[in-house]
């Protein structure tokens, strides 16, 4: 009995150890990234959909909030160790991009000039990168479409608006 505990104790701790780490499966990971992209998208849909300046600068934050969520989540999950490259880039641009955006609030809160001038489009370095990185793992196989580009309707106070297809978030 002596010796069957310690054999017991290696079997145990070596069950617990496979359950807790190993690589994530392809399907898992599509579905995160397929998750992470949808949360973005909407993110900064919901920017366009805005009909006042408050309401702007609200959209915008909790955008940053939501993509920065989206790319930890997405970093948790981990990726098979074929796709770990583009992983870790899809993950570093979603959070770039969190910054981004959360940094234009801050920009746009503090100058008033932009207040008075209607806001027809808002450019993101990071989500160009990001579109990068989605097409990288669609080269690969994964089921990542392009963010989607959401423009304003036109005529409003800067803001609101549907997915025309003629600007970018």
């Amino acid at each position: 009995m002596r010796r069957l505990i310690p054999v017991l104790l290696v079997l145990l701790l070596a069950v617990g150890a496979a359950g807790c780490g190993g690589e994530t499966s392809r399907e898992d990971f599509e579905a995160q990234v397929r998750e992470s992209r949808d949360t973005t998208d909407q993110a900064l849909r919901n920017i366009a959909l805005s009909e006042d300046w408050d309401q702007l600068l609200l959209r915008i934050r909790a955008a940053s909030d939501q993509i920065g969520r989206a790319a930890e989540e997405l970093d948790e999950v981990g990726a098979p160790d074929e796709l770990e490259d583009e992983h870790r880039e899809l993950v570093l641009s979603l959070r770039g991009l969190s910054e981004e955006v959360g940094n234009t609030a801050t920009a746009l809160e503090e100058e008033p000039a932009f207040q008075e001038s209607p806001v027809s489009a808002l450019e993101f370095a990071f989500w160009d990168r990001t579109q990068n990185a989605l097409a990288a793992l669609r080269e690969q196989g994964v089921d990542a479409p392009p963010l989607g580009r959401h423009a304003p309707e036109q005529g409003g106070p800067g803001v609101g608006g549907e997915d025309d297809g003629a600007g970018e978030s």
